[in-house]
């Protein structure tokens, strides 16, 4: 997904590939190959995460309010990966265990 910006107050989605949203004010052309409602979802995220940050400590500029979305952001997909890993490895250990008491059921000398 790649990005141009410029100053507006509107929200608009096209059918050429590009999405247009506003995060804080800035509006952005983005185009994308995702879903437009999926990217303006995510700029929906974004401007959430930043108003939180901004009620906690609203004289931060913007640009260190989105420094401060983006390791909020970063530490949340973090947490998601640990979470699918540590997943994955337990649904690794059920699937290998039915296996096994499979392979019993299968095997008339046990």
């Amino acid at each position: 997904m790649s990005f141009q910006g410029s100053q507006s107050t509107t929200t608009t989605t096209t059918t050429t590939g590009s999405v247009t949203v506003e995060i804080l004010g800035q509006r952005l052309s983005l185009r994308s190959d995702k879903d437009p409602e999926h990217v303006q979802n995510l700029a929906r995220y974004i401007n959430e995460k930043a108003r939180a940050i901004q009620s906690a400590a609203p004289k931060v500029t913007n640009e260190k309010l989105m420094m401060l979305v983006s390791m909020m952001v970063a530490e949340e997909l973090h947490e998601a990966k640990t979470e699918v890993g540590t997943l994955k490895v337990a649904l690794q250990e059920r699937v290998d265990a039915a296996l096994a008491q499979l392979d019993e059921l299968d095997d008339p000398n046990a």
